[in-house]
């Protein structure tokens, strides 16, 4: 069972410090991940845009080993069990970081403004200079690049008169991420 296609990753973990990782890659099916990028958020800083390239494994009963390095030439060992052909459980495997999250195969024909449109449920959880920061909410996408539905800020609610742009095909892109593991919550 090995991997063949374009992947989206997330997971959060402690190093000792709490972090998120999340981007995307290529699997050649042959073991070989290329065109990957990484954005890590950590209490020492924010790391955006970080290649990622590696390997991979697959076993016959559906467990995996991933061995990265970013462009920073930062290793990074992770494990995984094949939960569907398209999606795996992971747990980072490091002495120096416990985490865990998921690896989604990604449907590019899906990365368009048309393809995010009707109401979502959204949960955020990050990491700021005065601690853990989280909320949640609900928005409304037109299916242009535009958010439609108001905002929330502190607990209070305010509507819009016109929507946020939202970057191209970048939005669509991490709503997969976000929204996917709402699915499966």
């Amino acid at each position: 069972a090995m991997l063949n296609g374009q992947y989206a990753f997330s997971y959060t973990g402690f190093d000792p410090d709490l972090f998120y990782a999340a981007g995307s890659f290529m699997a050649d099916g042959n073991g070989l991940i290329t065109d990957g990028v990484l954005d890590l958020n950590t209490f020492s800083g924010v790391f955006p845009n970080l290649g990622l390239s590696g390997t991979y494994t697959v076993n016959a009963d559906g467990r995996a080993e991933f061995l990265l390095v970013d462009s920073d030439t930062f290793t990074y060992t992770l494990r995984a069990v094949l939960i569907s052909p398209s999606r795996l459980h992971v747990i980072q495997f490091d002495t120096f970081a416990a985490g865990q999250g998921f690896i989604e195969k990604q449907n590019s024909a899906a990365f368009n403004d048309a393809a995010f449109a009707g109401g979502y449920a959204l949960r955020f959880e990050g990491v700021s200079g005065t601690g853990v920061s989280m909320f949640a909410g609900r928005m409304t996408a037109d299916g242009a690049g535009n958010l439609t539905a108001g905002v929330m800020e502190d607990g209070v609610f305010s509507p819009t008169t016109i929507g946020a742009p939202q970057g191209g095909v970048i939005s669509p892109l991490l709503a997969n991420i976000v929204l996917n593991q709402l699915d499966w919550e």
